[in-house]
């Protein structure tokens, strides 16, 4: 139930932040947009990314992130100081269409204000930007405050803080989350309480 509250909680952001954007953002007219980071991308089938987790996993690029229900790879080199980012992707028809993604500093700790996550989104924002050649525009959600958001094609890549720890990153796939939506809001009428 915890997941499925979280998926609806994400799809109601996205809707908002998509909202906020699509009147400044035109369309590219380029297509999709499907590249996500490490090899991964919208509509891979599940096998193929659990596949790969596992072989990312034999060289030692991935582990299992803390609590077992995602994948971890640690960002060395690309911040400031050694970044974990943990992941695990939303399948529809068995195909990836939605990854969020949390970053936290490796030493990250409640009484150390400069590993915050207040702190590390204005890393993460950058490292995003350089990664998928976007800019992002300011939005305001009541349920995460302030979030940043761009869209290219059908990919769109959210930003805000989750917490004091973590930031937390969304890549959907567009076409794929409105579908889902429609899908829900049919069998909701469908099957009235």
């Amino acid at each position: 139930m915890s997941e499925m509250k979280n998926l609806v909680c994400i799809i109601l952001i996205g809707v908002a932040v998509l909202s906020a954007c699509s009147g400044n953002q035109p369309a590219t007219g380029k297509g999709p947009y499907d590249s996500l980071f490490l090899g991964f991308y919208f509509g891979m089938e599940r096998k193929v990314f659990f596949d790969l987790c596992w072989e990312m996993n034999r060289q030692k690029i991935f582990t299992h992130g803390p609590t077992n229900q995602n994948v971890e790879y640690v960002l060395k080199d690309e911040l400031d100081h050694p970044v974990y980012m943990r992941f695990y992707p939303y399948f529809y028809n068995d195909k990836i269409y939605q990854m969020p993604v949390t970053f936290t500093y490796e030493a990250w700790a409640p009484w150390n204000k400069d590993y915050s996550a207040n702190v590390l989104i204005e890393k993460v924002i950058p490292l995003m930007k350089k990664w998928y050649n976007v800019e992002f525009e300011t939005t305001t959600h009541p349920e995460v405050g302030k979030a940043y958001a761009a869209i290219t094609g059908n990919r769109r890549i959210t930003v805000f803080v989750k917490d004091e720890q973590f930031v937390q990153v969304v890549l959907t796939d567009i076409p794929a989350e409105k579908l889902i939506k429609k899908e829900f809001l049919d069998s909701q009428k469908s099957n009235p309480i």
